[in-house]
């Protein structure tokens, strides 16, 4: 859970990354209306501004983005790939347990459990099942509800299941049982970036 959370706190960092753009128009605003007198002062600003906006995104690159993506491999197309590839093994509007990534099973139109669309993070050992059910997350009963009847095909990406691993073992093991019981391995949709889709169909 260390982990898990740790990566949960970056990618809310991230969504506070826009104030640091406003702080710094807040800062060239006083720079040029306190301290710029003449017009050349502030022309002189105002082109250091200019130059420094699409020079930053160089400057503070991810070192795990590439300074170019090749059409070939664009994540989006990836994408797209796997999406147009589960298409051909799971009917549309498919009802759909999942322990992968949600995206491509939300672009190829399959109905998803609402819960289950953060993920891991929704995830939860709570065995009070009504303080589980008033907050949001899933957990052991959510998963019997789906796997024992509702749901007609599972798709689980092995990379990503580690992250619901870490974040409630037992109900991972459980969902894994509940597989060998009432599901059937159909196919296997190889993604990017070491990612596979499993798909299994339920047993009639």
């Amino acid at each position: 859970m260390p982990l898990g959370f740790a990566c949960h706190r970056s990618e809310d960092l991230a969504s506070f990354a826009i104030l640091g753009a406003v702080c710094l128009g807040f800062g060239f605003s006083i720079l040029l209306r306190e301290f710029c007198v003449t017009t050349i002062q502030r022309r002189i600003v105002v082109i250091l501004l200019c130059g420094f906006l699409p020079l930053s995104p160089r400057l503070s690159r991810p070192p795990d983005l590439p300074v170019a993506v090749s059409e070939a491999t664009a994540p989006v197309l990836a994408l797209c790939r796997v999406s147009e590839a589960l298409r051909m093994h799971i009917p549309p509007e498919s009802r759909v347990f999942h322990l992968a990534s949600f995206q491509p099973l939300y672009l190829a139109g399959f109905k998803l459990y609402l819960r289950q669309v953060f993920g891991a993070w929704t995830l939860s050992s709570i065995t009070d099942e009504n303080s589980r059910r008033k907050s949001g997350p899933w957990g052991e009963a959510e998963i019997h509800g789906w796997l024992d009847s509702d749901a007609r095909y599972v798709v689980i990406d092995p990379a990503t299941a580690a992250m619901y691993r870490a974040a409630c073992e037992h109900c991972v093991e459980l969902v894994l049982r509940l597989l060998t019981e009432h599901f059937t391995l159909v196919a296997v949709v190889d993604g990017d970036q070491g990612h596979s889709y499993r798909i299994r169909r339920r047993r009639t």
